[in-house]
């Protein structure tokens, strides 16, 4: 018979053994390795990291960074700004943020829009929500000023830029603005941008990257509301879910960013220039490993 102590040990070496194997749907990331991807990405340890290199020339051509920047500095200079009986910013501000034209809309750009209040522009809209997720704002009175935080960041392109990025997909509700059901694609962002990192110097159908993610995540296509459509034998929610992937994380996240180059009109993406430059992506462990087999 096993001793105690044999017995749990085989149990702790099986347990390592599977926690560490590569994973074919993972990118040959190991489960543990997949864990801190998830869970820990843009911290100190995280397998994904921002460059602390980027040269500040880059952060010009951040345009949804200098947006923030911007919106920040002039409520900075007035020290605080009544906002509207509904609480929106007042019109001149919205027409002087958009006028910087760090990002345009279509709607607005053709005239389909008239840009008069702050909800007209998703952009300026997502500006000041972003801006509150992230605790660089805060209102009393129904004025708005900025945060110990957010004066912290003013002069600090690259804290501000991982502050915003961060708390876009883990504190922001990306299924806010759109029709769509809700798809957690918080949890396992970090993913996506892991197979841009691989796959992304070649333009690719955005399908491809989609079907990798389902792939790895089969419940993704499952709304956390699921409760809330009674009768949906008819309804397809993995075409949804394509859709929101779209507009949620390429649309109005990662182009906002310019961290990829995304042609709507024939649904391709890859990435850009400025994604190798910001982002720091370490190989799975099976890499490190075969490397060193090479050189003993």
């Amino acid at each position: 018979m096993f001793e105690y102590n044999e017995l749990e040990e085989m149990l702790k070496n099986a347990s390592l053994n599977f926690n560490t194997r590569p994973v074919e749907k993972f990118e040959n990331y190991s489960p543990s390795e997949m864990s801190n991807i998830i869970n820990h990405s843009f911290e100190n340890d995280g397998i994904i990291n921002f460059r602390n290199d980027i040269a500040e020339e880059n952060f010009q051509n951040i345009g949804f960074l200098n947006c923030i920047n911007y919106f920040l500095n002039i409520i900075n200079n007035h020290g605080e700004i009544k906002l509207t009986s509904i609480g929106n910013l007042p019109p001149k501000y919205v027409k002087e943020l958009y006028d910087q034209h760090f990002l345009l809309e279509d709607a607005i750009e053709t005239g389909v829009t008239k840009l008069v209040k702050e909800t007209d522009s998703v952009i300026i809209h997502l500006t000041k929500v972003i801006s509150f997720v992230s605790k660089l704002v805060k209102t009393r009175n129904n004025n708005i000023s900025l945060t110990k935080l957010g004066k912290s960041l003013l002069d600090n392109d690259f804290e501000l830029m991982k502050c915003i990025f961060t708390n876009f997909y883990q504190s922001y509700n990306l299924a806010y603005m759109d029709g769509y059901p809700e798809f957690d694609f918080s949890q396992v962002f970090p993913f996506f941008l892991l197979l841009l990192e691989k796959y992304g110097d070649k333009e690719r159908d955005l399908s491809f990257y989609y079907n990798k993610m389902i792939t790895a995540f089969p419940a993704l296509h499952v709304p956390g509301n699921l409760d809330e459509y009674i009768d949906h034998s008819n309804r397809d929610f993995n075409r949804d879910c394509e859709s929101s992937f779209r507009l949620r994380l390429v649309e109005r996240f990662l182009v906002y960013f310019n961290f990829v180059e995304y042609n709507e009109k024939k649904s391709t993406i890859k990435k850009s220039a400025l994604f190798d430059k910001a982002f720091l992506i370490l190989p799975n462990s099976s890499v490190f490993k075969e490397h060193s087999e090479i050189i003993v």
